[in-house]
């Protein structure tokens, strides 16, 4: 239990971090939801905000199944699992990045 709140726990973290980088490029790239009669905000809302969620996640189970430690062992025992989860996950990901940026 304490393995996938350290998971959880520093993917919050960094996803609180890299937030700002996502928003910042979400309007550099005009991946934003514009105000218009059928909306309810009154000013450009980033669509691509996911990617921060998705990227820290990533970022840090990646990490973990690389650490020599405890974590790391109860992550690589259950590695096919996990991967199999991180590429369900990955092209859920692309999926709806495609669908926000069409």
């Amino acid at each position: 239990m304490k393995t996938y709140l350290a998971v959880y726990i520093g993917s919050t973290c960094l996803a609180l971090i890299i937030t700002p980088a996502v928003i910042w490029l979400a309007r550099l790239l005009r991946a934003v939801d514009t105000p218009d009669i059928r909306k309810v905000h009154s000013n450009p809302v980033p669509r691509i905000g996911g990617a921060a969620i998705f990227i820290s996640t990533m970022l840090i189970v990646l990490a973990v199944l690389f650490l020599q430690n405890h974590i790391g062992n109860a992550f690589r025992e259950i590695q096919v699992s996990l991967i199999t989860l991180l590429a369900s996950a990955t092209f859920i990901f692309f999926v709806g990045l495609i669908d926000d940026l069409k």
